[in-house]
């Protein structure tokens, strides 16, 4: 701006507007690409342990990340997106029976594993993304302690990307059970974990 007051105060009037021109045209770039950033829904949840200040619509994923590759079963939706960076997966998770009109998110998992045929990019990267200081590749041992102080730690076999998988999940307290952590381990190691809340 003080440059604008130089040039405008001098002779060179020329000079000023071809000036300012371009530091107009620059503020608007950098508006524009500040507003086209996408929202990093996925970090922010995580590193809150809650979906604040409410629950994302699908649409809104969508609108950040993209289509993602969509595959359904009987009750649920889920969009994956693939981190080329840190070869990790992050599916977003939705009710099936529900229109994508008005369809929110119930689950956020980042795992190792997605879906096989296709990748679709995620545009950012899910590097030192973790859930209590917990990610893929941590311990099960230190999964169970964390699981400990928390609200009803519960331990079963599930499947997962075609592989029969140990899941831990627990809740934030007595008084909060309507959000729930989860990871699923395999050989003592964590490949997935989860943000969710119920229904």
């Amino acid at each position: 701006m003080y440059a604008l007051k130089l040039f405008r105060s001098s002779k060179s009037l020329p000079m000023y507007k071809a000036l300012k021109t371009i530091t107009l045209s620059l503020t608007v770039f950098l508006s524009i690409t500040v507003a086209g950033t996408p929202r990093d829904y996925v970090r922010k949840s995580f590193l809150q342990r809650d979906f604040l200040p409410h629950v994302y619509d699908d649409a809104e994923i969508v609108r950040a990340y993209g289509a993602g590759v969509v595959s359904k079963d009987k009750y649920e939706m889920h969009r994956s997106y693939h981190d080329k960076k840190s070869n990790r997966w992050v599916t977003f998770t939705g009710d099936a029976e529900i229109s994508d009109k008005y369809r929110t998110i119930s689950e956020i998992t980042i795992s190792t594993a997605g879906p096989i045929k296709s990748k679709y990019s995620f545009p950012g990267t899910l590097d030192g993304i973790s859930l209590f200081g917990l990610s893929i590749g941590s311990a099960e041992n230190d999964v169970i302690r964390v699981a400990k102080t928390k609200h009803g730690f519960k331990r079963k076999k599930v499947v997962f990307s075609g592989r029969r998988l140990d899941e831990i999940i627990f809740y934030p307290s007595s008084k909060n059970t309507n959000t729930y952590y989860r990871y699923l381990i395999d050989e003592g190691k964590v490949v997935a974990f989860s943000l969710g809340i119920t229904e």
